[in-house]
């Protein structure tokens, strides 16, 4: 199993700092059928120990959509409002047919009408009534699920130094990619699935937040900054090296999973 540190002056498990671990194996969520599992088949590839970033960020976001016209159902509720007052005498056997569909028990033609007002409004319309367009509702679609993006400007003290930041990056790049399979050559192994954890003092930070499994999304690389391509001499190796990295997690937040932490 393959372990990184950097800075390497602070040794494993030392101090703060954000700890990347790769594995190969089945995860919910991601490579197995189910959404969320507490049993995941668990690989170690390697390890990644970080200085913890200047800036930590959570996001949580939850999905709605607006309807635009109502519910059909309730276009033609309000042209039963209005109907009683001024109706047509050409529309009065049509509304009172639809007003006996429904009041004889039509439980099957409300959820067909609970979901598009359109054709509710257009009727509305071309009866002069009100449309439906003011009773409107939100609708819940679920969570969303949370990225962490973490940015690093690292200036190897030595060529030492510079070699373990370049084992850092084919760890992460390696890790992300897939692997061809079947005899053709036709398939993709998905990449390995991270787990990340803030450290604090060596052990994990109880007020910042934990993180479900995740798949490495991103990863730039920028070598060179600060008015000029600086290298080591006897290596080339760049003394100035950018990384920006974003993960995903492939399990979703639900109340339970906020009070323990995550």
């Amino acid at each position: 199993m393959a372990g990184y540190t950097y800075p390497i002056e602070s040794g494993p498990n030392a101090g703060d700092h954000l700890l990347f671990t790769a594995y190969a194996g089945r995860v919910a969520g991601y490579t197995k059928v189910k959404s969320r599992d507490d049993q995941p088949s668990q690989e170690v590839v390697g390890t990644v120990q970080l200085f913890l970033p200047e800036n930590i960020k959570n996001t949580t976001k939850q999905n709605f959509q607006n309807t635009n016209d109502g519910t059909a159902l309730s276009g033609i509720a309000n042209i039963f409002e209005q109907g009683n007052a001024d109706n047509p005498p050409e529309m009065s056997g049509v509304l009172k047919t639809i007003k006996g569909i429904i009041g004889g028990g039509g439980d099957a033609l409300t959820a067909s009408l609970g979901a598009g007002g359109e054709s509710a409004t257009l009727a509305a319309q071309a009866l002069g009534r009100s449309t439906a367009a003011a009773n409107r509702h939100t609708l819940y679609q679920g969570p969303g699920y949370r990225s962490f993006s973490y940015a690093y400007n690292l200036m190897p003290k030595s060529e030492k130094e510079s070699d373990v930041l370049t084992d850092i990056i084919e760890f992460f790049r390696m890790n992300m990619s897939p692997e061809l399979s079947g005899n053709a050559g036709n398939f993709f192994t998905p990449p390995n699935y991270f787990e990340l954890k803030y450290m604090i003092d060596g052990t994990e930070s109880k007020h910042l937040n934990k993180i479900k499994p995740c798949v490495l999304t991103d990863f730039d690389v920028e070598f060179g900054g600060n008015g000029s391509f600086g290298m080591f001499a006897s290596s080339g190796a760049p003394s100035v090296v950018n990384l920006s990295m974003t993960f995903q997690e492939v399990q979703l937040i639900t109340r339970s999973d906020v009070k323990a932490g995550y």
